[in-house]
Order: structure tokens, then C-alpha cells, then sequence
């Protein structure tokens, strides 16, 4: 794990209201046109979904939420690509 990653994955565990385990494994797997993200978050609940976000505009970090990842390869590769928003599971 990159200090980037450690770094976000501390301030935004800290911002939660229920501390969680942020996973870095799958980073490819989310990737956009190549470009992979700094941590994978993976919100238990729809308000988490709503703290990562506020969470990720505070401060100022590029959120991608991730669905099924099916057009990750169409159009331009994002400038900055912090976190990766998924809802599925290894």
C-alpha cells in the first residue's frame, strides 16, 4: 500500500461515523482507461455512500463511483483517480 492510499484511508476512516476496512487489493480491477486508484471503498450502507462522497469533496479528492465496470475503457482516463466507490465484493 502506497502512502497516498494509507493517507486517505486514515482521514477517511477517521471522518466515518463507523469505523471500516478500506481495501487496496483490487485496484486494477476498478480501474479506468488504465488509471487505478489510489483506495477502494466499499460502503456498507447508503449513508456511508453519502459520508465517503462528503467525505471525498471536502477534501477535494476524486471520487469514481464503480458499477458494473462495463464502459471503463470508453472516453478519456480521468486526471486523478483517488477513490474507487464499489458495492461488490471479491
Amino acid at each position: 500500500m502506497n502512502t497516498t492510499a494509507i493517507s486517505i484511508a486514515a482521514r477517511l476512516e477517521s471522518a466515518l461515523a463507523r469505523p471500516r476496512e478500506w481495501q487496496v487489493g483490487i485496484l486494477r480491477k476498478v480501474g479506468v482507461d488504465g488509471v487505478a486508484p489510489s483506495l477502494v471503498a466499499r460502503p456498507a450502507s447508503s449513508a456511508e455512500v453519502v459520508e465517503i462522497g462528503t467525505f471525498a469533496k471536502s477534501e477535494k479528492l476524486a471520487l469514481i463511483p464503480c458499477g458494473r465496470r462495463d464502459k471503463t475503457g470508453i472516453g478519456m482516463p480521468p486526471a486523478r483517480y483517488d477513490i474507487a466507490l464499489t458495492w461488490e465484493r471479491d
